[in-house]
């Protein structure tokens, strides 16, 4: 399988220095959000897994439209896993290919899904788990840095806590919620949030 890829000047930056900048209005969160979910819908149907979807990774151009960066972790139905560590992440348990599931553990630790954490195998749903944090720092203001890793770490729990104060009337409350089940079967695909 070959993979096309351009090159191409991004210089408004990342959504990482979009949501740091913050705050994005619901009505920009959205359109960045979908933004995103039709590339992966792309890279999904293309037989990839990116494995390491982060806001440091999606870059806007000077229209300010999306593009997703570093395939540098990406991998296909029938490429050698490879296991990296970045951002405290512990060592690879080693992969299997078969049913184009993966295990290894790949990624950063904010945005890496349960069952890459567990050493278990995977799919493309793991780039929704990551996609359901990034989008849940798109609609949530953070004071502090040490805020932002307290939220995210029982947003991460198997139980899903969002803050106290979160409004879980949005539209985003159960979108996110079902993004980030720790089960990946109960995790949309991108082509089914695009439905919604």
């Amino acid at each position: 399988m070959y993979l096309y890829i351009q090159m191409e000047y991004c210089p408004n930056n990342t959504l990482r220095d979009v949501i740091d900048a913050g705050p994005i209005s619901e009505e920009e969160a959205w359109r960045l959000f979908i933004q995103i979910v039709e590339g992966l819908a792309y890279i999904h149907s293309q037989g990839l897994i990116h494995r390491d979807l982060k806001p440091g990774n999606i870059f806007l151009d000077s229209k300010d439209n999306v593009k997703i960066g570093d395939f540098g972790l990406a991998v296909t139905g029938n490429a050698p896993v490879q296991p990296i560590v970045e951002g405290g992440m512990a060592s690879a348990h080693g992969g299997s290919v078969g049913d184009g599931s993966f295990t290894s553990e790949v990624g950063t630790a904010m945005y890496v899904s349960p069952e890459i954490l567990q050493g278990a195998k995977y799919s493309q749903k793991v780039d929704i788990y990551s996609l359901g944090i990034m989008f849940f720092e798109m609609v949530y203001r953070f004071s502090t840095g040490m805020e932002r890793f307290h939220v995210l770490g029982a947003l991460r729990s198997k139980e899903v806590a969002f803050p106290e104060h979160f409004n879980k009337d949005l539209n985003q409350f159960k979108l996110i919620r079902s993004m980030l089940s720790h089960n990946h079967k109960d995790r949309p695909t991108a082509r089914q949030i695009l439905q919604r």
